[in-house]
């Protein structure tokens, strides 16, 4: 297989061609000499290799993933300290809280609420509260009362009929004995419960203010959740803004920084060479040169069309994955970078420079083109893929 070496080694050979201008056809042999025999043939003389360079071309690198963090309402941002020193973000850590301008007033109104409920609840603790559990005292004893009247009336009801009875009829009651009961157990419970100081137990006005404080508790609870900037992603943070002090006032909608995901980066390379069209994308990757010196090969990702001033032009992404120890030196991002752009070959083939070709054309075939001239020189052979200064052969099979 070719190694990295050798294929700077083609690129090199490759450029000669761009030194002898070819016209597709040949010069006239002059005829004071004699014709010269085409030199002997080597296919071994040319590497076999599973890729083909197709182009040498400038390449930009982003994070594949970036998110513009925005503040969501004015106040003071209060940033975590392991964020101001550009720590990595782990995916779901908190990096930074707002302090809405409005939370002192929050506050101080929810304060002022506590201290009316603190209030109101002691004098009904102190004086309304005795006299509850008093009158349920007495409800419970009319309740004893009755239930005993009721059980009586059920086992013995001759009491109150005739026309003489023993008991006046209007003292019968009007629920039976297991009304009479359950009535009974209601007030007992709400009795345990009154005198436990429950909140169902408390007068209509001390629930009301209850419930408001804690309704305006929730609603600031959710809203400090909104203020919360938390790490979508695994990341690094770039900030917008100087936040070495760790706090600053932003007003909504500011730019606070950006969240960039620097072990997943997108290489984008232009697509207008008719060359990486001539190939299936999913078979081409690109190489770029990292700052620590060595390279990294990015997959084919996708392929569209974006705006420059005016005019669509093709470009071509493809996914860059850096180990934790490459992240540290990712590529600057949005610098132009040398990238070179192979294609994967279904199969091994012999990797020719197309000057070799050129040299060895004695009939004028590559004036038709390179695979149709390469099945007039060499019948049989396959014109496999074509790159830039080289093309890739395999032989018959």
């Amino acid at each position: 297989m070719m190694s990295r070496n050798h294929r700077w080694k083609i690129l090199l050979t490759g450029a000669l061609v761009a030194a002898v201008p070819f016209t597709g056809c040949r010069p006239p042999a002059s005829n004071d000499a004699a014709p010269q025999a085409a030199p002997v043939w080597d296919w071994r003389s040319f590497p076999e290799a599973s890729e083909l360079l197709i182009a040498q071309l400038p390449a930009t690198v982003q994070p594949a993933r970036l998110e513009f963090v925005r503040a969501p309402a004015t106040g003071r941002l209060q940033i975590d300290g392991a964020a101001v020193r550009g720590g990595a973000l782990k995916a779901g850590q908190i990096w930074a809280t707002l302090e809405p301008v409005e939370a002192a007033e929050e506050a101080a109104a929810l304060a002022k609420l506590q201290q009316q409920l603190d209030e109101r609840r002691a004098r009904y603790v102190h004086f309304e509260k005795p006299l509850a559990l008093i009158r349920l005292d007495r409800e419970l004893a009319d309740a004893q009362e009755a239930l005993a009247l009721a059980q009586f009336a059920e086992k013995s009801p001759e009491f109150f009929k005739g026309d003489a009875p023993a008991l006046d009829p209007r003292l019968k009651p009007t629920v039976t004995a297991a009304q009479a009961e359950e009535q009974l157990r209601l007030l007992q419970e709400r009795r345990v419960r009154t005198a436990a100081g429950e909140a169902d137990t408390e007068p209509p006005d001390v629930q009301g203010l209850a419930t408001e404080i804690e309704q305006r508790r929730r609603m600031r609870d959710a809203r400090r959740e909104r203020l919360t900037l938390k790490a979508e992603f695994a990341g690094r943070l770039r900030f917008a803004a100087d936040f070495s002090g760790g706090s600053r006032l932003v007003a909504a909608g500011d730019l606070i920084a950006t969240l960039e995901d620097n072990t997943t980066l997108e290489v984008r390379v232009p697509a207008a060479l008719p060359l990486l069209h001539a190939v299936r994308p999913e078979s081409l990757q690109v190489v770029v040169s990292l700052p620590s010196g060595g390279t990294a090969a990015a997959t084919f990702s996708s392929v569209g069309l974006e705006l420059k001033g005016e005019t669509a032009v093709p470009v071509m992404r493809f996914h860059l994955a850096l180990a934790a120890s490459e992240a540290q030196a990712s590529p600057p991002f949005g610098v132009e970078l040398l990238s070179l752009i192979y294609t994967a070959l279904p199969a091994p083939a012999r990797i020719v420079p197309k000057l070799a070709l050129v040299q060895r054309d004695a009939t004028n075939a590559l004036s038709d083109g390179w695979r149709a001239g390469l099945a007039k020189i060499f019948p049989g052979y396959e014109l496999v893929a074509e790159g830039r200064q080289a093309v890739a052969i395999s032989p018959p099979r």
